[in-house]
């Protein structure tokens, strides 16, 4: 077939729009001008990396925060990876909140002089401490300096810690089963969790820190239920919460029967939420051990309580955990008997406008904006 050639153009999370369309622009440039056109062109988004791209680097691929390549405050990079395909080194905030017992992390105090520390997280496996050191001999040759000092996790000295901004609680926990994350949609009306492969935090999200989306992301340790912060679907929520619970009833390992769903919120995820995810940068808030969670079984149980039909009609004063586009599911069955005359299930099997026109006639629960084709069959 001849010769074939792949031009690849990345593009970092922070890049500007002008950077991006540049990027783009040099990629044509240079196909044009040495490659006749005849090669592939692949925009790689960070954290998105194709294996085929990954494996060019073997295992030694590097992303830097910050703009310039010189450098007099402290950078932090995770490195994670079980393999050449998939072993990336990421820079991090600078705090010793980030760290993880899980991997390892290269502390570089300044470019010049070059200052390293690399610190060797008690759970690492043996492939990324080895490319942990390829990593380290490729930032001494570029900033030519053999200042490295190597710590396993709690031999740390008062100058690692100073370079954190001092001590600070970390994920230390062991993670022994590969993280799954799922996108919870909803579609038409039609909920489903899809999972998510090689899911960074970049799949939470919609614009750069703002998300409406909600997520399920098992740890085995633990099952959480994430909510975007611009998430406002009530009976989303209750969907996600149900189908989470179901998930950890059945599951066929050998995690404990007695383990509980947490729901998070978006910019309070604790530490055991963070660690799943490589390269976690928080948005506005600093990480802590517990956060602002609570227990699913908790908050369905708020998701299932009844109103009287007088509570109903003040829909102003109803909590957020009920959706006000099917009040008239939250009445007792007694209640939604007199009303409708018909019980649940029966008003469930109506056609969509019937069951728009029984409301408006009735006159009991405000129809305006209802969403028929939504409506919550758990109840």
């Amino acid at each position: 077939y001849g010769e074939r050639w792949i031009i690849y153009y990345w593009q970092g999370r922070d890049s500007s729009i002008n950077e991006k369309g540049a990027a783009a622009k040099l990629t044509t440039d240079v196909n044009t001008v040495y490659c006749k056109g005849a090669a592939d062109s692949i925009r790689v988004p960070q954290n998105k990396e194709p294996i085929h791209f990954l494996l060019i680097f073997k295992g030694q691929f590097m992303v830097h925060r910050g703009g310039s390549y010189t450098f007099t405050e402290p950078r932090l990079y995770q490195i994670r990876g079980s393999e050449t395909s998939n072993t990336r080194t990421l820079g991090l905030i600078p705090q010793a909140e980030n760290l993880n017992s899980n991997d390892v992390f290269l502390l570089v105090a300044s470019s010049s002089p070059f200052c390293a520390f690399l610190w060797k997280g008690k759970y690492s496996n043996n492939f990324t401490k080895e490319t942990a050191n390829k990593v380290v001999d490729i930032l001494k040759a570029q900033y030519k300096g053999d200042n490295v000092s190597q710590y396993n996790e709690s031999q740390e000295s008062d100058e690692f810690w100073k370079l954190l901004k001092g001590k600070a609680s970390y994920f230390n926990t062991q993670l022994t089963k590969e993280s799954k994350l799922f996108l919870c949609e909803n579609p038409l009306g039609h909920f489903k969790c899809t999972r998510v492969f090689d899911f960074t935090q970049d799949d939470l999200t919609d614009t750069k820190w703002k998300s409406s989306k909600i997520a399920i992301l098992d740890t085995y340790n633990q099952v959480f239920v994430w909510i975007g912060s611009l998430c406002k679907n009530e009976h989303d929520k209750k969907l996600a919460l149900m189908t989470a619970t179901e998930y950890v009833e059945k599951a066929k390992d050998s995690r404990p029967k007695e383990s509980k769903v947490t729901v998070v919120n978006e910019t309070q995820e604790p530490l055991g939420f963070r660690a799943a995810f490589h390269g976690w940068i928080e948005a506005d808030k600093k990480p802590t051990l517990t956060s602002k969670s609570s227990v699913a079984d908790d908050l369905l149980k708020e998701y299932s309580k009844t109103y009287t039909l007088e509570e109903l009609k003040d829909k102003a004063n109803l909590p957020p955990t009920v959706d006000k586009g099917n009040l008239e599911f939250y009445l007792s069955n007694d209640d939604f008997q007199k009303v409708f005359s018909m019980d649940k299930s029966s008003y469930r099997q109506l056609a969509d406008w019937k069951r728009t026109q029984l409301k408006k006639d009735s006159g009991s629960v405000s129809y305006t904006h209802l969403r028929a084709h939504e409506t919550p069959e758990h109840l």
